[in-house]
């Protein structure tokens, strides 16, 4: 499983990749970390899952807009 957040433009601004499996006809849960930069405004989250050896010749996307704002300090 890879976790992309890229930003409007299409840069990649941080990456992460984990393996994964799913039983058949199963689901499952991954929890994966990624780092936020501090980068404000709108940015594409990106979930790509590969399956290894299931005959499955594409890969499943999940995309996501989210919008990243900066902490307030109080």
């Amino acid at each position: 499983l890879e976790l992309i957040l890229q930003s409007d433009t299409g840069e990649k601004l941080e990456h992460v990749q984990a393996p994964f499996a799913v039983k058949p006809l199963g689901d499952a849960a991954l929890e994966l970390s990624l780092t936020v930069p501090r980068a404000s405004g709108q940015h594409l989250l990106v979930a790509i899952a590969r399956p290894g050896g299931s005959g499955w010749p594409e890969p499943t996307v999940s995309r996501r807009r989210v919008i990243i704002e900066p902490q307030v300090q109080e």
